[in-house]
């Protein structure tokens, strides 16, 4: 209708250029697939379980405290000392102008690339990525650069997240001169992998030479497996990165409590000022009480012996999940840290359209709801167009869930048995 069509007219001119190229993400798919399909959701990446009781005492010791009105913007000082002793002696960033309090490591990602990203800026990431990455570049204006992380040629080492490797020369010719900073997640969303220091000191080595900015994503740094082999190492700890780096981080992952949205970004004073000044203008602060709250909990847990408690569990819930899906012949890339591990499927002949314009990955997760009652993500959703094909042969699996949870999707995983 003429009303119909005027009214496109008028929302087309009143939406951005920006934001008319937004899309819907994978969870808007997935997430409502598994309610409806009422699915056994090994999708998503949120804990279903309770976090430790003296998380839960700290938020409720809140309710009669003062802590309700706003706080400083850039973060209550209580909370942003302790973050800066979790950075230790060595990088020894100062909690009043180095430490920024955002709501969740997301809102710190977007909020350094809105400060530090021009127009027509690169910026490099590594594939498969966390699907916000590619967005928000472009949201500050920047052109998204990928470089994979290979998965091994040897089927075996494949199954190894830490055998997942980037190319140093790949890396380095995909530097321009409008190349501005380099975005690493480590410990690796969805592999698992945690970098090792060689891995790093590579990136680090590139970084200096091209004079780039390294951002961080260190959201699984407590939740590295007792079996890893490689333990965390920040990229800010290397030899002369300090200073052209901003790690982030969040107390969503750290105390399985991603609700609160309490993330944080440290750096130099010259990287982070301008991020403290845009927080000002965004959220003014985020929720005081909840800062308060993850204050109590970094007091009273000073060697952070409860997110490696969950590290424990996450380990035994992935070593539950593994044989449920290995006796499909789904063979698992083991992860050591993190919530996700990749499965293979090119092996499951399932019903599929012939003319389906899909990634194969994408259309065996959109059919496993309502054809076998487990809901996972098509990793394809973690990498940009030219490299989708390489997730065609993955799906990826939460364990980040109840025993229970986890035994509940034994059944439908069994049905995939007439499909091999």
């Amino acid at each position: 209708s003429l009303q119909n069509c005027l009214l496109s007219t008028f929302t087309r001119r009143c939406i951005s250029s920006r934001a008319q190229k937004l899309e819907n993400s994978v969870w808007t798919v997935f997430t409502p697939l598994a309610v409806k399909t009422n699915a056994v959701n090994l999708g998503q990446g949120f804990p279903d379980f309770s976090f430790h009781p003296s998380v839960l005492k700290n938020y409720q010791s809140i309710e009669a405290h003062m802590m309700h009105q706003y706080c400083r913007s850039s973060g209550d000082l209580p909370l942003t000392t302790l973050v800066s002793k979790l950075f230790g002696h060595d990088l020894n960033y100062d909690p009043a102008t180095e430490i920024v309090v955002t709501a969740g490591a997301t809102n710190a990602l977007y909020t350094i690339l809105q400060c530090h990203i021009e127009e027509g800026d690169e910026v490099v990431l590594f594939s498969p990525h966390y699907d916000a990455y590619p967005v928000q570049v472009e949201q500050a204006g920047g052109k998204p650069v990928y470089v994979p992380i290979e998965e091994p040629k040897d089927e075996q080492d494949a199954l190894d997240s830490n055998k997942w490797r980037i190319d140093p020369n790949r890396l380095e010719k995909s530097i321009t001169t409008k190349t501005k900073m380099i975005v690493i997640n480590n410990p690796h969303n969805p592999l698992g992998k945690v970098f090792t220091r060689e891995e790093l000191e590579q990136i680090a080595s590139i970084a200096k030479k091209h004079d780039l900015i390294v951002v961080s994503d260190e959201v699984y740094e407590y939740l590295v497996f007792p079996s890893s082999p490689v333990q965390h190492t920040r990229i800010a700890s290397l030899p002369g990165m300090r200073d052209r780096t901003i790690t982030i981080s969040s107390a969503g992952k750290t105390y399985s409590n991603t609700g609160w949205k309490i993330g944080w970004m440290a750096g130099s004073e010259a990287l982070v000022d301008s991020c403290a000044k845009s927080i000002q203008y965004q959220i003014f602060c985020q929720a005081s009480p909840l800062q308060r709250a993850v204050t109590r909990c970094l007091e009273q847990d000073p060697t952070m012996a409860i997110p490696r408690e969950t590290a424990i569990y996450l380990e035994e819930r992935y070593n539950q999940l593994k044989p449920l899906l290995e006796s499909q012949n789904m063979m698992t890339v083991r992860p050591y840290s993190g919530y996700f591990t990749l499965s293979r499927i090119d092996h499951i002949r399932f019903p599929r359209a012939e003319n389906s314009a899909n990634t194969r990955d994408y259309d065996f997760c959109l059919w496993m709801p309502q054809g076998v009652g487990v809901c996972a993500i098509p990793p394809s959703a973690f990498y940009a167009h030219e490299h989708k094909h390489l997730a065609d042969k993955w799906a990826r699996f939460s364990f980040a869930k109840m025993e229970s949870t986890i035994a509940a999707a034994e059944a439908g995983l069994n049905k995939l048995k007439k499909y091999i």
